[in-house]
């Protein structure tokens, strides 16, 4: 087991560690929102990621001034996945219940070059989650002649296991042409929390944060391996808990390659005329990014976004192209 063998390497080199934190909080960049500033505004999964990478735990713990070794190790060994499988409490983990399967996973590496993590809607009015309400809401529009609709929500950025809730049975079947909706108790969303957020984080890392990382696909026909097929239809799908308007703000696509690569993006309207186009960008093996469209304006309809992907860092140039189409709707405010 590796607890014993960290714990030994920080108990023979204190100083190291005490020394290589203060160089740690000298370096620590000062982040901003100033490309979120619209109040309310959800900030992309990869802006909070790349925030949290950057300040990192083991600047705060040096921020506080707690740089004890025993406490360092123990934070790495409580960090680790092998300790996750370990002392992760049993009722938290994955598993049917009822008409749901809910829980913790531990995150697996993922073979497949591009993934698509979530298609979320981003409605103009924000929540607070000051106590945990008694059920969450997973709202979405099925387009005609579509009524088969596989629902999978999962955390994307976590400390300790994955979030996810899956293999949904509604009270009634998905309707075409219809705001369908799926509802389900927070007994267990809230203990993950409790879980994963020790009391002494929760007021810097809020239940609206940790909301706030939840990705969520609705893959429209088969379910099987949607998230990774160059061609996929999805309805984009809001989360919320309380009775309000959805009107529809802008709509977050967001993906995870297994290699360095360089992404462009591209959003055509169902006459194949452009809307969006973004310039090429670096994204991180491993690390989420976000296309985030502003739909103000838009008509209603089908669009589709193409995601461009070229490789690099050994991969001898190598190409990848994603499509996803899904239908816009102005509002997804019940009728």
């Amino acid at each position: 087991m590796r607890g014993p063998l960290l714990l030994s390497i920080f108990m023979d080199k204190p100083d190291v560690i005490g020394q290589d934190c203060a160089a740690r909080l000298r370096l620590t960049p000062q982040l901003s929102h100033s490309g979120h500033a619209r109040k309310g505004a959800r900030m992309p999964i990869d802006a909070r990621w790349s925030q949290r990478a950057s300040l990192g735990h083991v600047n705060r713990l040096c921020a506080a001034g707690v740089v004890g070794v025993l406490s360092v190790a123990t934070w790495i060994l409580v960090s680790s996945s092998t300790a996750l499988a370990q002392y992760q409490p049993a009722t938290l983990a994955y598993m049917s219940r009822g008409d749901r399967s809910e829980g913790l996973v531990t995150e697996q590496k993922s073979a497949e070059d591009i993934r698509l993590l979530s298609a979320l809607v981003d409605v103009k009015r924000r929540e607070t989650y000051n106590e945990w309400p008694a059920a969450l809401r997973l709202r979405f529009y099925l387009p005609n002649q579509q009524s088969a609709a596989h629902v999978t929500l999962r955390q994307i950025p976590s400390p300790k296991g994955y979030y996810m809730l899956g293999n949904l049975t509604p009270p009634k079947p998905w309707t075409a042409a219809s705001i369908n909706e799926y509802r389900w108790p927070t007994t267990v969303i809230s203990r993950v929390y409790e879980y994963q957020v020790p009391t002494a984080r929760r007021t810097e890392f809020t239940k609206e944060d940790w909301m706030a990382d939840l990705g969520v696909v609705v893959t429209l026909g088969e379910a099987e391996d949607a998230a990774v097929r160059q061609k996929v239809d999805v309805a984009p799908a809001a989360l919320f808990h309380s009775d309000q308007p959805l009107e529809v703000a802008a709509y977050q696509f967001t993906f995870r390659t297994n290699a360095p690569a360089t992404v462009t993006d591209s959003i055509l309207s169902g006459a194949n005329e452009r809307v969006i186009s973004n310039p090429d960008r670096a994204v991180t093996a491993g690390r989420p990014f976000t296309v985030r469209w502003p739909v103000s304006g838009q008509a209603e309809g089908w669009y589709q976004l193409t995601l461009d992907v070229r490789f690099t860092g050994g991969t001898d140039g190598k190409s990848q192209q994603r499509v996803v189409r899904f239908y816009h709707r102005r509002s997804l405010s019940s009728p």
